[in-house]
């Protein structure tokens, strides 16, 4: 790539900010080495942005440049809120009319962002004059998203404010949607943001982030985080209000982390300690909670299956099943069909299996991307039973199929399957080699 393609990509293509790249670039000898390292702190672009741009502004412009340069993105009821006005939608309009580095993201011309060099000055301005200033926009910015029901964007200025107790207080009204949704990667993403002090603070926080710890394979920090979970639900004094959110999590928190504690030992080979937390699960879960129900019932049916009875593991999971349909979490129910079908085929009946997947198929086909990731785990198990039947260019369509649908989805505790599923067609196909790669990172995963 020459420096002319380089600094276009970098500055987006505008005319104006390749205006500002060609005077960075004035007297420069090294063009390739200064556009890798382009940057809206570069003092050719400060002075001239400063002094061309925002210096013939008149004040309220320019005070309005400054404090909604917090935002990732703008519109005029957004930009109302932060700046305390209500001129907004007014001046992005001026503003592109002007062509003064407003990029619109919609054809509607609702929605615009800043480009990214004008951005970088316009934050790094603000962060000089009115350095106090700043967390107060960004607190402005996380309620406006909190009240549109945007919870990453309301999260995410809470942690630029510095704020985190409220970013804490986001992450556990947003909890119930993420856990319906199977959206744990964003989960995840907030809480290593959070100082470690007030996840331990929060029991659903640190259930949680205890949970993903787990998923990511790391069995021996979940335990400790169970633990602060329910040092911080005792701790709460008798009629006091602690400041965590009231959620369906929050109550049905000592069932959850039974359960949790089933699947620890579960992924332990513990079957006598899987059996005691999942009965335990369900002493505590109510009749109507769906959710620990389920899966306490899924782990007594794991353990039934590990006993050498799969019918009684197939009665009990079937139960399990029906009540994640129950609860609603249908990126789960859908995911389950695969351990399901996988006690169908341990009971030789193949025929039942298949008809479950192309059931569980074409409903998770119909919800489309938000549940892909169950979408993903089911092409891999039809690709193993079109493997066990002599298929091979079905079960690789379906593998490939689920690598596509992998890579939009969230984390999922099931990704070792499709390397296990690959490295067995590598085998069938005479490619004793590529399936043993396939082996090395299912064993790692």
């Amino acid at each position: 790539m020459g420096v002319c393609e380089a600094v276009e990509e970098r500055t987006e293509g505008g005319i104006a900010a390749l205006q500002l790249a060609a005077l960075s670039l004035q007297g420069r000898e090294d063009g390739s080495s200064f556009i890798a390292r382009f940057a809206g702190d570069d003092r050719y672009i400060v002075d001239y942005l400063v002094e061309e741009v925002l210096a013939h502004q008149p004040d309220p412009v320019r005070s309005f440049l400054l404090q909604s340069a917090v935002l990732d993105r703008l519109t005029g009821p957004l930009c109302d809120a932060v700046t305390d006005r209500d001129d907004g939608s007014n001046i992005l309009m001026a503003l592109e009319r002007a062509n003064l580095f407003l990029v619109p993201l919609d054809d509607r011309r609702e929605w615009y962002r800043y480009h990214h060099l004008f951005a970088d000055v316009l934050r790094a301005r603000i962060l000089a004059e009115e350095p106090d200033l700043v967390p107060l926009l960004h607190q402005r910015a996380s309620q406006w998203y909190e009240r549109h029901d945007l919870a990453d964007e309301a999260v995410r200025h809470s942690l630029a404010a510095r704020d985190f107790d409220r970013a804490a207080y986001l992450m556990e009204l947003a909890v119930p949607s993420i856990r319906l949704n199977r959206q744990e990667g964003m989960l995840l993403g907030w809480l290593k943001a959070l100082p470690d002090d007030a996840v331990r603070r929060s029991p659903v926080l640190s259930a949680f982030y205890g949970y993903m710890l787990m998923v990511s394979g790391d069995l021996d920090a979940f335990e400790p985080r169970l633990d602060d979970a329910e040092r911080a639900l005792a701790a709460a004094p008798d009629g006091s209000a602690p400041q965590w959110a009231k959620t369906e999590e929050l109550r049905t928190l000592p069932a959850t982390i039974a359960v949790y504690r089933a699947s620890l030992a579960q992924a332990r080979g513990d079957v006598a300690g899987t059996a005691e937390h999942a009965r335990r699960a369900l002493d505590l879960a109510g009749p109507n909670d769906h959710l620990s129900r389920g899966g306490a019932t899924g782990f007594l049916a794991l353990v039934a299956w590990a006993q050498g009875d799969v019918f009684a593991a197939l009665e009990t999971f079937t139960q399990a099943v029906a009540s994640l349909h129950a609860a609603g979490n249908l990126v789960d129910e859908l995911s389950s069909t695969v351990v399901l079908a996988d006690m169908w085929l341990a009971a030789g009946r193949p025929s039942t299996a298949v008809r479950l997947y192309q059931r569980a198929l074409q409903v998770a086909e119909a919800h489309g991307d938000p549940v892909a990731r169950a979408t993903a785990d089911l092409h891999v198990g039809i690709s193993e039973i079109d493997r066990e039947s002599g298929d091979l260019d079905s079960a690789k369509q379906h593998l490939e199929r689920a690598a596509a649908l992998g890579e939009r989805a969230s984390m999922t505790e099931s990704r070792y399957r499709w390397f296990v599923a690959m490295g067995r067609v590598a085998d069938a196909e005479g490619d004793p080699q590529q399936a043993i790669n396939h082996l090395d990172t299912t064993e790692r995963l």
